[in-house]
């Protein structure tokens, strides 16, 4: 069985919900490369997240030739990011450390946005991704933390 705290879930329009690990990330997203290359400072294994992307809509059989408006991402930690498309120009995933290895810090997956709004796109533990076909208003990325209450907090004691 697969351990999914390992993988990040996957919805796109046209392809069936599902999940990828660090490893098939790898093997769909093409030339491996050093993140630093793209994002100063940053350390690891990265692969492009286009190339990703194209190698995955074709193993998925989704069809047709319009991109998604934007990508909502959301990480282990309740962090969530909405992202424009036109804004993952030049983006990667982290997947590995500089030996190889699993990707300690900001893993097991890291999304790196260097064209984005702001460096808070660069999302870690990433474990969610959904391609959205609806723009996002303004064409703005969003991001923060998602705070979740409960009805009953709500309630007066």
């Amino acid at each position: 069985m697969e351990d999914h705290s390992q993988a990040v879930r996957i919805e796109h329009a046209g392809a069936d919900n599902g999940s990828q690990t660090a490893q098939q990330l790898r093997e769909l997203g093409g030339d491996v490369f050093p993140i630093g290359e793209r994002v100063p400072g940053a350390a690891g294994l990265a692969v492009d997240f286009h190339q990703w992307y194209a190698a995955w809509r074709a193993a998925c059989g989704v069809t047709g030739t319009e991109t998604p408006a934007a990508l909502h991402v959301r990480a282990h930690d309740a962090f969530e990011a909405h992202i424009p498309w036109a804004q993952l120009d030049g983006a990667a995933f982290g997947i590995a450390d500089e030996d190889g290895g699993p990707l300690r810090r900001g893993g097991p997956i890291r999304l790196y946005v260097p064209g984005g709004a702001s460096d808070c796109l660069h999302v870690k533990q990433l474990a969610a991704m959904v391609f959205d076909e609806q723009p996002l208003p303004e064409d703005e990325a969003t991001y923060g933390f998602r705070n979740i209450v409960e009805p009953a907090q709500l309630r007066k004691r």
